[in-house]
């Protein structure tokens, strides 16, 4: 439940994702509430890229993570004194009180590990949420394993920095593990780190079903933050959820 160690410090880095469009996607994605949203809970906010950014835009936030280096990352970022972060497990949170919305955004959930902890998660994001509010997550798809993860290695470059990023995906367990090994440029040799992730690839009907249990209806599955639908070649599925009451 805590695989970023290693990585933390260069996640926003290689973090490829379109953040100003995220935030406006999850800011139009809390207009759908019926009530007014002013706390929002960030599950498995690592370093605090959207957190902050939210916080930024009035909201009063939470972030929960289970890796203490990833939440480091996030005190480190200017705008973050005034969110209140928590080192917890997702599966598990125990909040001061409820919030209007929640989002858990970059495939977090799908480092979960089997369907009874997606339904653990979408349990104790419930049991803090008030009726009527929002929670906005995204999960990579099964095109996304199959194909642009797979069996493919790629290197991504920072400066005098190098990350190479190896997958294993397999189709009858549906987890895909990541290798990932860091170089970093220090005084003119490289240091290496590595890490080991592992993600597991929920289906659209496994997802419904645990949101059904949990109290949650789906008002959309998007295949990208500009509100196109999914479809079979999305790499993402975006959802936007109502708690029902």
């Amino acid at each position: 439940m805590n695989p970023f160690q290693v990585l933390a410090h260069k996640y926003d880095i290689f973090n490829a994702a379109d953040i100003p469009a995220y935030v406006e996607f999850i800011r139009k994605a809390f207009e759908k509430a019926d009530i007014d949203v002013r706390e929002v809970l960030d599950v498995g906010c690592g370093t605090g890229v959207i957190t902050v950014r939210l916080a930024e835009l009035g909201y009063d936030m939470t972030g929960v993570d289970a890796s203490s280096e990833m939440l480091d990352e996030c005190r480190r970022k200017k705008g973050s004194e005034g969110i209140l972060l928590l080192m917890q497990d997702m599966r598990h949170m125990d909040l001061y009180g409820t919030v209007q919305a929640a989002v858990c955004t970059f495939d977090s959930l799908n480092y979960l590990s089997t369907a009874d902890d997606l339904k653990s998660v979408f349990a104790s994001v419930s049991l803090f949420m008030e009726a009527s509010g929002i929670f906005v997550f995204d999960v990579n798809t099964k095109y996304a394993y199959e194909n642009v993860y797979g069996d493919n290695c790629y290197v991504c470059e920072d400066g005098g920095d190098m990350l190479v990023w190896q997958n294993f995906y397999s189709k009858s367990s549906r987890r895909c593990r990541f290798v990932l090994t860091l170089f970093e440029e220090k005084n003119g040799s490289y240091v290496r780190s590595d890490e080991v992730q592992t993600e597991k690839y929920f289906s659209g009907r496994t997802i419904a079903g645990a949101l059904d249990k949990c109290g949650f209806d789906i008002l959309g599955i998007y295949g990208s933050t500009d509100m196109t639908p999914v479809c079979d070649d999305s790499p993402k599925a975006y959802y936007i959820c109502k708690k029902r009451g």
